[in-house]
């Protein structure tokens, strides 16, 4: 929350936003931050709409998560889908065919593409347990998005960031089917995790 002489007053011509962006005269920036007494210093940490409450009650950084599963050497690009209704996350993968390849994994029949799903799987979650993240913080499972994103396609910006909007649409219906299928099965193992996505 922030005031002061040059933050601005409020949206042109859009009552409804401006009353959303302020409270008691503070802008609400939508960051999170933490400060530091011994400094004086504030720190911004994450984005606000990137803490997502799990059903469980646990909170999770999108935005930490999805850092940590591009440290995965078989992931190029990553969207986590995540949502209230669920105590876990799935995430939308978009391979390194080249490093998927390197590790004789060619990607050109479908045993070959379950065959994937279960290294990538594996190596996002040993990935995210080796830098450190809770084990709801793990994604359950990796949906391998085999056609890659690009500008083009809407799936990245130009400056080649992944676009969360058109993410969202295209992916959460299946991130929910799967989450609603993997929670019928008591201990999933990979294998089966794989043959559900």
């Amino acid at each position: 929350m922030i005031k002061g002489p040059p933050v601005f007053q409020g949206y042109y011509k859009d009552e409804q936003k401006t009353k959303e962006s302020f409270e008691d005269g503070f802008f609400l920036t939508g960051d999170i931050a933490e400060y530091n007494p011994v400094l004086k210093e504030i720190k911004l940490i994450d984005r606000k709409r990137g803490i997502i409450k799990l059903s469980q009650g646990e909170f999770i950084s999108v935005n930490q998560i999805e850092d940590t599963i591009i440290k995965a050497p078989s992931v190029e690009n990553c969207y986590l889908c995540a949502n209230r209704y669920y105590p876990y996350t799935v995430v939308v993968i978009c391979p390194n065919v080249t490093y998927l390849k390197s590790k004789g994994i060619d990607c050109e029949t479908e045993q070959q593409q379950l065959q994937a799903i279960q290294f990538v799987n594996q190596e996002v979650r040993d990935v995210c347990k080796q830098l450190g993240l809770k084990s709801f913080e793990i994604p359950k499972a990796c949906i391998v998005e085999w056609v890659p994103w690009t500008p083009d396609n809407g799936f990245l910006t130009p400056a080649l960031k992944v676009k969360r909007p058109s993410c969202k649409q295209h992916y959460e219906k299946y991130a929910a089917e799967i989450l609603e299928r993997i929670g019928k099965i008591e201990k999933c193992t990979n294998d089966q995790i794989a043959r559900i996505v």
